[in-house]
């Protein structure tokens, strides 16, 4: 896909695969909402790239995930391709797991992506003709490791979810793609 001259969001764009993400489109001629939590690094990174916006976003809060999108749209006009990035990582035995923390990851890791997927799709992209969809999983999915279990099966959730949108969305000139990195430079 060119991306010169096209509108994407990146979440988590503040640190790791999203800042390494965010730079090369912008490199490349993309467009970029750049959306994370950390105000401040991302006020930076969009001053350093060219044709770009930040947007303070919890991924894990719904509402926070519309502001995002109308926020691109207000500035942007349009939104052709959407990174869904952001994400948290959550080392522990099954047995030692956390309701509440996993609860919030699972808001973060599957429900935050989903909720910009039906926030770009029926009334954007569709309407555009077409569009791009990343989503990160992880390569954790791929494999059993002691002490990833909750953080993996979110991470596959989510990669289910993406395949299943690919099925849906693929008649329609909307490519859902996933990603599964496995050992990357992050703050992770």
């Amino acid at each position: 896909m060119d991306v010169k001259g096209k509108v994407a969001i990146v979440t988590g764009a503040s640190a790791g695969i999203g800042l390494a993400t965010a730079k090369l489109l912008s490199s490349k001629g993309a467009k970029l909402a750049l959306a994370a939590r950390s105000k401040d690094k991302l006020e930076k990174l969009a001053k350093e790239l060219p044709n770009s916006m930040a947007v303070v976003a919890d991924l894990s809060k719904v509402e926070d995930v519309k502001h995002m999108v109308k926020q691109a749209v207000e500035h942007f006009g349009r939104v052709d391709i959407l990174i869904n990035n952001a994400g948290q990582g959550y080392d522990v035995l099954v047995e030692k797991t956390n309701p509440a923390t996993f609860r919030y990851l699972f808001d973060l890791d599957v429900v935050g992506p989903v909720s910009a997927i039906t926030e770009v799709v029926p009334p954007l992209m569709r309407k555009q003709g077409g569009g791009a969809i990343v989503n990160v999983s992880s390569g954790t999915v791929l494999m059993h490791l002691e002490e990833m279990g909750p953080y993996s099966v979110l991470k596959a959730a989510l990669a289910q979810i993406s395949l299943t949108a690919r099925e849906e969305l693929k008649e329609e000139n909307i490519a859902v793609s996933v990603v599964y990195p496995y050992i990357t430079l992050t703050d992770f």
